[in-house]
């Protein structure tokens, strides 16, 4: 007899412990190294720019890079197949600078491996592009932003979800491998509208965001 297994993994926040404040012989390679980036003194935000999110937020300013010490991480999760496919999300996140607090997370999806399994190396890069993206629940085939406001979660999907006029673009992307590990930094321009648990909405304009994504393993 023949049994079909399928596992449903939460997501496993994977935190990072490249930071900025680091200093060795890879360093060079680092993509959120101060010494390799030029995001100072109000420079042109690109792919090669710290980890960052920046914008308004109804009124008020947003502002949060590594450069500055905020600390980032990665996180994936899905539905994992052994006879079937498999579909994973892929996370980025910005953190308080102990790790303690997340402020902000991308969740980017689906990356479909059809003949189950775990993605590999050549499947994580090659799901990433440029251009439009959607709001979706659950980061279904599309993207769902999360930002966390004195410890309240607010995202793209909560309430009515309603993105009318809300736009998620990404720019530009980069794949490279670092430490065994094959990672995606992009950059993504976006404006969209967070609702909290109860309905009450704030609305995100000039959002620039760039984030770190890691592969499976």
């Amino acid at each position: 007899m023949i049994y079909s297994i399928r596992k449903t993994l939460s997501f496993a926040l994977i935190f990072t412990a490249l930071l900025s404040a680091c200093s060795s012989e890879d360093d060079t390679n680092d993509p959120n190294n101060n010494n390799n980036n030029n995001n100072n003194n109000n420079t042109e935000v690109t792919v090669d720019s710290p980890v960052q999110l920046t914008g308004m937020l109804d009124n008020s300013a947003i502002d949060y890079n590594t450069d500055q010490g905020y600390l980032y991480g990665v996180g994936w999760g899905g539905s994992v197949s052994w006879e079937d496919t498999s579909e994973f999300t892929f996370r980025s996140i910005i953190t308080g600078m102990d790790y303690t607090e997340t402020l902000f997370t991308m969740s980017i999806g689906t990356c479909r491996v059809p003949d189950g399994g775990y993605p590999t190396s050549e499947d994580f890069s090659s799901f990433f592009s440029t251009g439009a993206k959607e709001y979706t629940f659950g980061a279904n085939d599309g993207v769902l932003l999360t930002l966390y406001i004195n410890g309240v979660e607010w995202t793209t999907s909560n309430g009515s979800g309603d993105q009318t006029g809300s736009s998620f673009v990404v720019d530009d992307f980069k794949v490279d491998e670092q430490y065994g590990k094959t990672f995606v930094k992009l950059k993504a321009t976006f404006n969209c509208v967070f609702y909290n648990g109860i309905g009450s909405s704030k609305t995100f304009t000039n959002g620039v965001f760039v984030g770190r994504f890691e592969e499976v393993q």
